[in-house]
């Protein structure tokens, strides 16, 4: 048996227990030489001996060696192999009649001398996660999925990059550059919708929202769950992204970055005495100025809560049937969605709304869909 991606044979190794297909950044880059982002859309073929199976994969690259291999075959594709009824022992899918987390029992491995978590064969730091809320932390050390305790130090490395470093790609872009497409590609990759943002600044702003809010903490993006990986909770991630801009340098932030923060949080300082005071006091009482230009961006507070579990595109579409084109049209600027607001008709308004939602773009969701229904 052999995986292919695209015509490609590639060099696989299967773990049950990742939730996400991994791909090395050398095979993408012999894949597809021109191809930039943080995740990759490609066909994933198990060839068998008299059939194959094929599914599109949505692959993490990881930057890191994956043990030597090209891939990591996780499950999302071996979900699919069994909804198929496909069985393959060797690979370590079993009767798909089992509840399906326990339908994959991890094979064995050849080589047990590759650094790895302690709940996935991935290598700990090309590790795609889901953080568990809820879950207690300490002063020097912070839980993730994987179940490794990770310095503080490696978190605050994580948003000193982001905040205050100079790498202008993946996860770790610094969002005060003015190179006005790679804020572009910066915020697709945490989700942060800036199309119809023209200038380098309010896209940092948005950006800058984004993380100080804490609100990185909530999205399903990938970048954000790099970042996020290390906290216990959204209010946890905000007080660090605080920390690092109040105790930085005039050299490493300067003060024009500096008062676009203010800008971003609804500070309206210009010394940098001022906005450091005010700064302070906004990340002691978590509360942003009802006036900040961040309040148009399409991010909720810092305490938001993950959408209702019910939600779904029907229901989404049924509440917005009960909405006037003055409110699809406020619900639009404020998600920022790309729209002509003259020309745009009733029917679609509404598809454009429930295309931001459904892909996964939004932070906010059904919720603050449905928040605006109730109070027309």
């Amino acid at each position: 048996m052999s995986f292919r991606v695209s015509t490609t044979h590639v060099d696989a190794t299967v773990d049950p227990m990742s939730p996400y297909s991994v791909i090395s950044q050398v095979s993408v880059s012999s894949l597809r030489p021109s191809f930039y982002g943080l995740c990759f859309s490609a066909p994933l073929t198990l060839s068998l001996d008299s059939y194959a199976f094929t599914v599109p994969i949505n692959f993490v690259i990881s930057d890191s060696p994956i043990g030597g291999k090209d891939l990591v075959v996780g499950q999302d594709f071996l979900a699919f192999c069994v909804r198929a009824g496909i069985q393959v022992p060797g690979l370590g899918i079993v009767a798909s009649v089992l509840p399906l987390e326990t339908r994959f029992a991890p094979p064995h491995t050849e080589n047990d001398n590759i650094s790895v978590s302690s709940s996935t064969r991935l290598p700990s730091e090309c590790l795609p996660t889901r953080f568990v809320q809820g879950t207690s932390t300490t002063s020097s050390s912070s839980p993730s999925l994987a179940g490794r305790n990770v310095p503080a130090s490696v978190s605050d490395d994580k948003l000193r990059e982001i905040l205050l470093g100079s790498s202008s790609k993946g996860v770790r872009c610094n969002i005060f550059t003015n190179d006005i497409p790679k804020l572009h590609q910066c915020a697709a990759n945490h989700g942060v919708d800036t199309r119809s943002l023209t200038s380098a600044h309010q896209c940092t702003i948005a950006l800058v929202f984004h993380v100080m809010s804490g609100q990185c903490y909530h999205s399903s993006q990938i970048a954000c769950r790099h970042v996020a990986r290390d906290f216990a909770s959204s209010q946890a991630l905000s007080t660090q992204a605080f920390d690092i801009v109040c105790s930085a340098s005039s050299k490493l932030l300067k003060l024009d970055h500096l008062r676009l923060v203010a800008k971003a949080l609804g500070v309206e300082k210009h010394n940098r005495r001022e906005i450091l005071s005010a700064l302070r006091m906004t990340c002691r009482t978590g509360k942003l100025s009802p006036h900040s230009p961040a309040t148009l961006n399409p991010c909720p507070p810092a305490d938001y809560h993950l959408p209702d579990p019910n939600f779904s595109a029907p229901t989404l579409l049924q509440t917005l049937r009960t909405l006037t084109r003055p409110v699809l049209l406020h619900i639009a600027d404020t998600h920022m969605i790309a729209i002509d607001r003259y020309t745009s008709t009733v029917d679609t308004l509404r598809s454009e709304i429930v295309s931001h939602v459904c892909r996964s773009r939004c932070y906010f969701n059904f919720c603050s869909i449905r928040d605006a229904s109730q109070s027309d």
